[in-house]
């Protein structure tokens, strides 16, 4: 997205520029800027909190993001939720008690299937293995 509005506008600008009717630029780049905030919000919203890699190792999770490992018993989760309806679709974890460096939530994209819009069956398999050791815990 920003790629094709540098395409667009820088061209604009250059022509004006050339032309010295700089003072006409400003109508011209507050659609820009406006989409490059605008744009840089929804992605900071979906797209930024994702980690790097997540992995199911039995009894607990695995997380890897930015060079760094963090290591969760599925005890250590209080809920996951799945959606489906985003691009990319995605899953969260909520953690019990928040880390130091991920806070309260884990969030990442399941394995790429051809009909999203359903729970995956990794999803639904760590939904129910978490509440399983929840409830070992509780007994």
């Amino acid at each position: 997205m920003f790629g094709i509005l540098g395409l667009i506008f820088c061209p604009i600008v250059l022509i004006a520029i050339a032309q010295q009717q700089a003072a006409n630029l400003l109508p011209l780049l507050i659609f820009p800027i406006f989409m490059s905030v605008g744009g840089y919000l929804v992605m900071k919203l979906i797209l930024f909190d994702l980690v790097d890699e997540v992995w199911d190792c039995g009894d607990s999770i695995l997380v890897k993001n930015k060079g760094r490992e963090y290591q969760f018993a599925l005890t250590d989760f209080m809920n996951l939720s799945y959606t489906g309806f985003m691009n990319p679709p995605r899953i969260t974890l909520s953690l019990r008690e928040p880390s130091d460096k991920l806070g309260t939530e884990i969030a990442f994209t399941p394995p790429y299937r051809m009909f999203p819009y359903s729970m995956p069956p990794i999803a639904r398999d760590l939904m129910v293995r978490i509440d399983e050791a929840r409830r070992q815990v509780a007994d």
